[in-house]
């Protein structure tokens, strides 16, 4: 309000003194009284002069005021700005805060899974490496069983061989021997009989004669008995 005041004074100042200026002028051209005008108009300008500078002053004063008042805004406005990045900075520090940890988050979660995936992978090659060594084992086993089954059976063979062998050289020999006693025993059978043949050829022949000698006794005797019977 001040600053507007001091304003529409120097306005109504220069007015004036152009109205001064415009009627000093007049008069000079009218011409009769010229001394009187001009000790009045150098004492209108000395008053002039005199409102002049203290019209200055004011305006100096006016002039300081505005640009303490510009300085003012212009302090405020920097307050302002420096706020305003002050709270973009913040808001921009926390946004970025939130970013780098959501970033960390990410990057911890992501590092989570790769550390999972990885111990996945882990235990399946673990678990097929276990297959494959199991299965190794297994079929190690299967041909060790097969090679030792396979080995009793030969050795069950053999020694079944064997002992069939043993036992047909068993009977071949207990054979022989039978054959061989049988033989013994034929041939002993057969000598006792020839002797015995011997024997009875002997006694048939001394039973011959005896025989003979009893059928004729006895057929005498059975011709005799029957003349004498039939003499009855």
């Amino acid at each position: 309000m001040e600053y507007k005041k001091n304003c529409d004074t120097l306005s109504e100042k220069n007015s004036f003194d152009a109205e001064g200026n415009a009627t000093n002028n007049q008069e000079l051209k009218a011409g009769p009284y010229d001394g009187l005008q001009k000790a009045e108009k150098e004492e209108i300008q000395y008053s002039l002069d005199k409102h002049d500078n203290s019209d200055s002053g004011a305006n100096q004063c006016c002039a300081w005021k505005v640009t303490a008042i510009v300085l003012l805004i212009l302090t405020v406005l920097l307050l302002v700005i420096a706020i305003v990045i002050g709270v973009i900075w913040l808001r921009e520090s926390d946004i970025l805060a939130v970013s780098q940890k959501t970033s960390m988050e990410r990057a911890k979660q992501r590092q989570e899974e790769e550390e999972q995936k990885r111990m996945d992978r882990e235990r399946e090659i673990r678990a097929e490496e276990e297959k494959k060594r199991m299965d190794r084992e297994r079929e190690v086993r299967a041909e060790e069983e097969k090679k030792r089954m396979d080995r009793e059976r030969e050795i069950r063979a053999e020694e079944e061989k064997k002992r069939m062998d043993r036992e047909r050289e068993v009977r071949a020999e207990e054979e022989k021997k039978r054959m061989d006693l049988d033989k013994k025993i034929r041939q002993e059978e057969e000598e006792k009989r020839q002797a015995m043949l011997e024997e009875v050829k002997a006694q048939c022949s001394s039973g011959q004669i005896v025989s003979i000698s009893s059928i004729s006794f006895g057929f005498i005797l059975s011709v005799l008995l029957f003349n004498h019977l039939m003499d009855y």
